[in-house]
């Protein structure tokens, strides 16, 4: 942490500063890794820490994090990465063409104003919002005084489009949370959340993560997708992109090339493989049997694996005004030993290959059985990584209840790099005593919170 975020990381403090530099990123390392807030973590710092160096107060944390640009925080959590990156080769990690994961997580929040929109401000009494919704959007309008808005358009309110000066302030003083807080599924149960995507190693060796970007409700998936390979090829050789359903859609397909397409220089040479959702068009190209009943329908020779596999399936795209292509394959759920059903008993999957056959297709998503893990592919099953990452993660957020999007990006940056920084640890612990690094981690996440949170504030 020292090594490698500290000298990467600062506020844009006075000339009147009362605290040293790294004192602001211990305490707020101790908080994530206890999950405490900077007001009670940083008293519990201060008590258990016996030194006369009393730490920053918690409004001076939050002015210090405002006081920096989202670009700026990115700039920074870029050049710390890099500099893990550096210390991950040292290591002997990432010295091969590796494949990369993108993803959303989400960060729960119960701020005032999560259930309010754009659309709600602009018409709150729409019979298309709940009650709930239409009752906490007048509060809001009320509370932000944004009586004004009421009846513009909802995308003028969104962009603050307007010739009125004062309009343009009101809507631009609207908060964070109405453009990021959203309605979202965790696990089986309902949430407003902040939403954030990520990308990763998608590697067993190291899976760390190495860029992170707030999502608006109506953000263009496709936009992170190439920031993201991107800043990946700046780090490393990527060979191949895992990605979950709702990244399958045309304007991310094209994003790729495609056997036999027309490919201009901005479209990435590399293969993705991702999940796709399973409608109606879906199911009845790779997933029902013929009509009338008998074999899968089956579009190479080889289908001795319940495998069926269809090239340049197409979509179109309303918004796109164009069409995407990419291959769809079914298999086998994992577990599922004979299929008795073509639809239940497979899933569907897409990718930008072509011409392969259904022992191939199972390692796309299964991987291969490689003795030495650097000759391994799990394929898309290593897609786990970033969700088990993403989780992990959380674990080190300092805890907050700010409806602020600029803190909210800090703490998640910052989160992720703890989190990697523990990746490192960890192989650093297993290269020293001769560990397999693909090994369930040697040092616990947790171990490793207590150890360091206790060395930040040792107690005598």
């Amino acid at each position: 942490m020292m090594c490698h975020i500290l000298p990467n990381y600062s506020f844009e403090r006075g000339d009147n500063k009362s605290h040293r530099k790294n004192l602001f990123f211990e305490v707020l390392a101790h908080c994530a890794l206890t999950s405490s807030s900077v007001y009670g973590g940083g008293e519990t710092f201060e008590w258990s820490k016996c030194s006369d160096e009393a730490p920053p107060s918690g409004r001076t944390y939050f002015d210090h994090i405002q006081s920096l640009s989202p670009a700026q925080m990115l700039e920074m959590f870029d050049e710390a990465i890099e500099s893990q990156f550096n210390a991950a080769s040292k290591l002997d990690l990432y010295d091969q063409a590796l494949p990369i994961a993108i993803d959303t997580t989400t960060w729960e929040s119960d701020a005032f104003g999560k259930r309010v929109t754009f659309e709600s401000i602009s018409n709150p009494e729409d019979d298309e919002w709940s009650k709930a919704k239409r009752n906490e959007t007048y509060k809001a309008i009320e509370k932000w005084d944004l009586q004004p808005l009421v009846g513009r358009d909802s995308e003028k309110i969104r962009n603050a489009d307007f010739d009125d000066p004062e309009l343009v302030e009101i809507a631009e003083s609207i908060p964070d949370v109405v453009r990021y807080v959203h309605g979202t599924k965790s696990g089986d149960d309902f949430c407003y959340a902040w939403e954030f995507a990520a990308a990763c190693i998608a590697h067993p060796t190291c899976p760390m993560v190495f860029a992170v970007k707030p999502l608006e409700r109506k953000d263009e998936l496709e936009e992170h997708v190439s920031e993201f390979i991107e800043r990946a090829q700046e780090l490393i050789v990527v060979d191949e992109v895992y990605m979950d359903s709702a990244y399958a859609q045309v304007p991310v397909y094209n994003r790729f090339r495609y056997p036999g397409k027309f490919r201009t220089a901005d479209v990435f040479d590399m293969d993705y493989v991702m999940n796709i959702r399973e409608n109606d068009d879906v199911k009845k190209a790779v997933l029902k049997e013929k009509p009338g009943g008998g074999d899968f329908t089956a579009k190479m020779d080889d289908n001795d694996d319940d495998v069926t596999i269809l090239q340049e399936y197409a979509q179109y795209s309303q918004d796109e005004k164009a069409y995407g292509h990419t291959t769809l394959f079914a298999l086998p759920k994992r577990g599922v030993e004979t299929v008795e059903d073509p639809v239940t008993d497979r899933v569907a999957f897409c990718t930008n290959r072509a011409g392969f056959d259904s022992e191939r297709a199972l390692e796309l998503v299964n991987g291969n059985d490689a003795d030495d893990i650097e000759d391994e592919r799990g394929g898309y099953s290593w897609r786990w990584l970033i969700e088990s990452g993403f989780k992990k993660v959380k674990e080190f957020l300092a805890y907050t209840k700010t409806g602020d999007a600029d803190t909210r990006l800090f703490y998640m940056l910052y989160a992720t790099l703890l989190f990697n920084t523990w990746m490192l640890v960890d192989r650093t612990v297993k290269k020293r005593k001769g560990i397999e690094y693909a090994d369930d981690p040697e040092l616990k996440a947790k171990t490793f919170a207590v150890i360091v949170a206790n060395y930040l504030r040792p107690v005598t």
